[in-house]
């Protein structure tokens, strides 16, 4: 997948990694070292998210408005969006005997 906001790229190889390049003014386009097994990724203003395989959230860049700070305990996360200077997380939801 890729994502790509103000003239920085990022892109999830197959093999689980992330690879970014363009505008770096706050270090949105810096990948975390050792970050693997990311499954998602999703591009803010001036920050970076990944959604690794084990339902766990990273996020890199400026941190300004708090779109850095990954709430504590978030897990089971599903999918990630990102857009301006916030972010979204969809996390994995049981209802009755099936999961949604």
């Amino acid at each position: 997948s890729l994502a790509e906001v103000e003239k920085i790229v990022r892109a999830l190889k197959s093999n689980g990694t992330i690879v970014a390049w363009g505008r770096n003014d706050y270090g949105e386009a810096t990948v975390p070292t050792g970050l693997t097994n990311v499954v998602a990724v999703a591009a803010g203003l001036i920050h970076s998210l990944a959604l690794k395989s084990d339902c766990t959230v990273v996020v890199w860049g400026n941190g300004t408005y708090g779109q850095t700070a990954v709430p504590a305990g978030l897990t089971n996360v599903r999918a990630v969006a990102a857009g301006g200077f916030k972010n979204l997380a969809l996390k994995s939801v049981s209802v009755g005997v099936n999961s949604v």
